[in-house]
């Protein structure tokens, strides 16, 4: 057998080196795959991350928005309100005149025209009261309610239970569901009567 030449051991050595060359590519492209796969994987968490956040914010000012309109309305509803209560409140006197006229007119026993001229003209400023929203309080033989009468005046009573509204001294009035003016009422006590 031969020895190999110098030429043929260097030509291995050469083609040894070149596989090595070659492994090390290989691990270095493997490192560099496995690195790229890390880097994506960070980029896919980072925007992930950045979407949460993102749809959590759109979340928020949602809400913020619909607590908004909702605020917005009240305080639309709430300046209707008092705009119409400051017209009103003007008025509502006439109306008390005009039931202190019957009621005196009643009982002085007064001509019927005048009586009915009156009534006439009550009855046609609840109408116009009325197409505003605005009705009397339904208080006489109701329960008190302090949310909607207001009460100058305790009496006792057989007829009546406690706490029953007996005689009405001024209409209350309530427009859109909040009360407007309550009524002035006479109530019932517990006792005996005097």
């Amino acid at each position: 057998m031969q020895e190999p030449s110098l030429k043929q051991n260097q030509e291995k050595i050469n083609r040894s080196e070149d596989e090595m060359g070659m492994n090390e590519e290989v691990l270095e492209s493997s490192d560099a795959d496995d690195s790229e796969a890390a880097s994506i994987q960070n980029q896919v968490r980072t925007l992930t991350e950045e979407r949460d956040d993102l749809n959590n914010r759109l979340l928020r000012l949602a809400a913020e928005h619909e607590n908004y309109k909702r605020r917005a309305a009240k305080d639309v509803d709430d300046v209707r309100f008092q705009t119409k209560e400051r017209m009103l409140r003007e008025f509502l006197p006439i109306l008390d005149s005009l039931d202190l006229a019957l009621d005196a007119s009643a009982q002085a026993n007064a001509a019927q025209g005048l009586l009915d001229g009156v009534r006439l003209v009550q009855k046609q400023f609840l109408l116009v009261l009325e197409k505003f929203d605005i009705r009397p309080i339904d208080a006489q033989g109701k329960t008190f309610d302090p949310q909607m009468h207001e009460a100058v005046q305790q009496i006792q009573s057989k007829e009546l239970p406690q706490n029953t509204v007996f005689q009405v001294a001024r209409r209350g009035f309530v427009t859109s569901g909040r009360v407007l003016r309550p009524a002035l009422v006479v109530v019932t006590k517990e006792g005996p009567v005097s």
